[in-house]
């Protein structure tokens, strides 16, 4: 089985100047875990997922600690939140984030997924977005 049998073709985008409220908002509507980003053009820039903006919410020292009894207060993450809320797509967007073809295998896809820890992944065509 390949790519092109199962991924999502009418998909939402965002783009680099959509602030991170409003793809909060798109997540909490689409039920997706990330969001492709793209320009006037459809050409694919980047993706944003979830897991971003809740790392950066998150203090970078608190990661690496392995026990719960060091996890932030919902006090702390709710100060972090506001403050990433007003932020731009572009402040946040990683350059990794991993693509698939339309002739992937879904066994690939499998594998990337689990590589990169996600559960979204963008399906391109070139530089041209065709889904998720």
């Amino acid at each position: 089985m390949i790519v092109k049998d199962v991924y999502l073709r009418d998909v939402t985008s965002v783009s680099l100047n959509s602030n991170i409220k409003s793809v909060i908002k798109l997540f909490n509507l689409t039920r997706y875990y990330a969001l492709p980003i793209t320009n006037v053009d459809n050409e694919y820039i980047g993706c944003i997922d979830i897991s971003d903006i809740i790392d950066s919410c998150v203090p970078k020292y608190m990661k690496d600690l392995s026990s719960s009894a060091f996890l932030p207060d919902v006090d702390m993450f709710y100060n972090r939140l506001n403050n990433v809320k007003d932020m731009l797509v572009k402040d946040l967007i990683k350059d990794d984030y991993p693509t698939l073809r339309e002739e992937d295998s879904v066994s690939y896809a499998a594998d990337l997924l689990e590589k990169f820890n996600r559960r979204t992944l963008p399906v391109l065509d070139g530089k041209k977005l065709l889904g998720i």
